[in-house]
């Protein structure tokens, strides 16, 4: 659709959708689900990057394929798909520091991406655990 609520209400179905197939542990159907959400995302901040809500959106949907494809054990594009949410994620908290909720998705991010190098290491993914975690303890002081 043309109309941006109606292709934000597109997204957000998709996502809700995927966040039931996760829960009911279908993690192959939950990131096909995220993955048709983060399209119509992606169309929107196209049309307007400086709108922060779909930056946001974007970010959140980034996660949320990354935690799937970590409980998938596919930890590389894992690792990918949390370092652009995080990417995301600082350039918002930066331009308006006083938001709380940013600051703390970042955090929120950091540790799921800690998360998943404690993930890679019980999957024998040494390498790309050291990865994860020297990625995530280099910006945790600055979210302290």
């Amino acid at each position: 659709p043309r109309n941006a609520l109606w292709r934000r209400g597109m997204a957000s179905s998709y996502q809700r959708v995927g966040l039931i197939l996760q829960a009911k542990q279908d993690f192959a159907g939950a990131l096909a689900e995220f993955e048709r959400s983060i399209q119509q995302i992606r169309q929107l901040v196209q049309t307007d990057p400086s709108h922060t809500g779909w930056q946001r959106d974007l970010a959140v949907l980034h996660q949320l394929i990354a935690n799937t494809q970590t409980a998938l054990h596919r930890f590389a594009p894992a690792i990918r798909s949390f370092r652009e949410s995080l990417a995301i994620l600082e350039t918002l908290a930066k331009a308006d520091p006083t938001n709380a909720t940013w600051r703390n998705d970042v955090r929120v991010v950091i540790e799921s991406l800690n998360s998943a190098g404690y993930q890679c290491i019980l999957g024998r993914e040494f390498s790309l655990a050291l990865q994860a975690t020297e990625f995530s303890a280099g910006r945790a002081p600055q979210v302290l």
